[in-house]
């Protein structure tokens, strides 16, 4: 049942099932998991001229429950009557592709695989006919069958692309390729055109802990009451989710999921000087914050023209996750470019963890702020990046000048170091953000 013949598989089985059931026709559906849509895939007697005409239909949870239920209720004679009595023929119509045809008689299941909604298999006849318990129970027998053939199928057809995908970016990361132009004969293979310039973009998905938006987006279970399964499964649907997005704004581009981290080329012929590309991330974040009560940690690398530019591509976008979530731990899309001195102050703020007099000033302006609520270590960081000017200060802090210079007399005072003394001003800077860097990683 490999992926790359699952229309042909689709086709066999809905003839075999026509045969079955001794129906006039047979239609399987199959879900698009990342918009929610059923869409015909194959039919027998075949109805491609014509499917392709199809309009996707939007499911209606209560009715594929409904239909669920059925299922399970079919393998039970005495319970499959009552169930089938409480989905109307008005209801059944919703999930139907042919209307307004001579058809008379449908019939339906659900194609379920474990909890995943895989799609549906409609029978038709052209009499009017009255489907009995044991036509439940032999298409409810058909359709989980068939179901764990599709499921195979993409099973397969993932791992295949997952292993190409993967491969073709452990050689870019590594630079570990043959030559450049077999190189791009498999990134042709993929959809990625290596001529267009990418971009190299990491997208890790972590889960909103103890947050409730009020909205219905698969919230019943907390993250620490999830089962490991469940994680997955969720991951697994976000990260389809980001993926269709990301091919609707950006074609061409490719990404590899490994668990809860997206690693993404991004193409962009739209957008050749990425212009806009930080603030769709921004905003693809906020959207995955309000509708999946998911927190999306994005770093992002330069601008890659060339094969060769990959290399450093990786390792710029690594760099910028990993930093882009000490220094913020709430989620954000951080770009290499944007981190300045803490790139450089990074390594030391993890390996180092020595304290000097600086640090020690530092961590007490930070102890005071926790314990009275203050804002005393962001107005002394913006104070010296003004360098030491109090109008542009306040300014930036939105204060008064009498303000900043209250503030700024409660600092000295806790401080054993001379602010106004300007060969202090470069060591306190790093103090800072080095404290910064070390607070967020604990």
């Amino acid at each position: 049942s490999s992926g790359l013949y699952l229309d042909d598989m689709l086709r066999s089985l809905a003839m075999l099932t026509a045969q079955i059931m001794e129906v006039d026709l047979c239609v399987i559906m199959l879900m698009d998991q990342a918009r929610g849509r059923l869409t015909v895939r194959a039919s027998s007697p075949n109805l491609n001229d014509r499917a392709l005409n199809f309009q996707p239909i939007d499911v209606d949870r209560y009715v594929w429950e409904k239909l669920r239920e059925i299922n399970e209720a079919s393998f039970h004679k005495d319970n499959v009557r009552g169930q089938a009595s409480e989905i109307s023929t008005q209801a059944l119509e919703r999930l139907n592709p042919l209307k307004d045809t001579q058809f008379k008689a449908l019939l339906s299941a659900p194609l379920i695989a474990g909890a995943e909604h895989l799609g549906l298999i409609n029978c038709y006849s052209s009499q009017p006919r009255l489907y009995t318990p044991e036509d439940y129970t032999l298409l409810s027998t058909i359709s989980n069958q068939v179901a764990i053939a599709i499921k195979n199928s993409h099973l397969v057809d993932m791992l295949a692309q997952k292993n190409l995908v993967k491969g073709f970016f452990d050689d870019l990361m590594y630079g570990t390729y043959d030559s450049e132009d077999s190189l791009r004969q498999r990134a042709n293979f993929l959809g990625c055109d290596l001529a267009r310039p990418h971009l190299v973009t990491l997208i890790e998905i972590s889960q909103m802990e103890g947050e409730q938006n009020g909205k219905d987006v698969h919230q019943a279970s907390t993250p620490s009451a999830q089962t490991e399964d469940e994680r997955l499964a969720a991951h697994k649907r976000i990260s389809s989710i980001i993926r269709r997005r990301i091919q609707d704004s950006y074609p061409g581009s490719v990404v590899h999921e490994h668990e809860n981290l997206l690693t993404c080329i991004l193409c962009l012929s739209k957008d050749p000087n990425a212009a806009r590309l930080k603030t769709w991330l921004r905003d693809l974040s906020r959207q995955m914050r309000g509708e999946q009560n998911v927190r999306l940690s994005i770093g992002i690398g330069n601008t890659c023209q060339s094969i060769s530019d990959y290399r450093r591509g990786f390792a710029e976008a690594s760099e910028a996750l990993q930093m882009g979530q000490n220094l913020h731990p709430e989620g954000g899309v951080t770009h290499f470019n944007d981190l300045g001195v803490y790139r450089y102050l990074y390594k030391i703020a993890r390996m180092d963890d020595l304290r000097d007099m600086y640090q020690d000033q530092v961590g007490r302006i930070a102890n005071y702020d926790r314990r009275k609520g203050t804002d005393l270590l962001d107005t002394l960081e913006t104070y010296l990046e003004c360098a030491g000017n109090l109008t542009k200060t306040s300014g930036q802090l939105f204060v008064h000048r009498n303000t900043l210079i209250q503030r700024l007399e409660r600092l000295q005072s806790l401080c054993d170091i001379d602010l106004q003394e300007r060969s202090n001003w470069l060591t306190l800077q790093v103090a800072i953000k080095v404290y910064k860097l070390r607070s967020n990683a604990s």
